[in-house]
């Protein structure tokens, strides 16, 4: 499917550890769907998320990502 992501790939998108991406889900920050039993992140919701992280930082990692 396009568009949509696993956990792995967006820790290596943003460039971060995998498991600071499901801190982020578990604490309600990044929206997930499930899909087949596993969790997948839409590029909307990534969009979403990086803009609102942007909203409060220094460096916008929306820019450079997208």
């Amino acid at each position: 499917m396009d568009n949509v992501f696993t956990v792995k790939e967006i820790a290596e998108i943003l460039k971060i550890h995998h498991l600071t991406v499901r801190r982020y889900i578990k604490k309600g920050k990044l929206k997930i769907i499930r899909f087949e039993g596993n969790v997948r992140i839409t590029k909307p919701d990534l969009e979403e998320f990086l803009k609102k992280s942007a909203k409060g930082s220094k460096t916008s990692l929306f820019r450079k990502f997208f």
